[in-house]
């Protein structure tokens, strides 16, 4: 998730993303300072046993980034908190508003119906089963369950 705890008045972006997010938002961020010099993007990765904590202190500081991708199971504590910039009125101009993925999109909106983070990327979850474990247990490893 990818979400704006303040707009910043200032022509650069501050934002902090976790280890995960490093190489596509870096990867962006150089394309877009190399096309506006004036209007740059500084990227500060933090690793991800350490973004909640520094991201908190962050905010009892004061001293926020203006942008952060958090961890979608970590965004509905920061709603709950106030400390994320309500982003409904922006969303609904996006022109694509309507495609974004509706899970994420859930996770991203408060009890209040306001939405506080915009789906950014997305990663793979996959389930790995070990054959040999499923033979050992009596259960036909060419043939896995197909539902829970």
């Amino acid at each position: 998730m990818a979400v704006a705890p303040t707009i910043a008045a200032a022509k650069d972006i501050d934002i902090w993303t976790r280890n995960p997010g490093a190489g596509i938002i870096t990867g962006l961020s150089e394309v877009w300072n190399a096309a506006n010099p004036d209007d740059q993007v500084n990227v500060t990765v933090i690793p991800n046993g350490q973004f909640v904590t520094k991201f908190t202190l962050a905010v009892a500081s004061g001293s926020v980034p203006d942008v952060v991708s958090i961890d979608l199971v970590y965004t509905p504590a920061f709603m709950e908190q106030g400390v994320l910039e309500d982003l409904t009125d922006a969303v609904a101009q996006m022109p694509f508003a309507a495609h974004l993925s509706p899970a994420h999109t859930r996770l991203a909106t408060w009890t209040d119906g306001r939405q506080y983070a915009l789906p950014f990327s997305a990663e793979g979850s996959v389930l790995v089963y070990n054959k040999g474990l499923f033979a050992w247990a009596g259960l036909d490893p060419e043939n896995p369950p197909k539902t829970w």
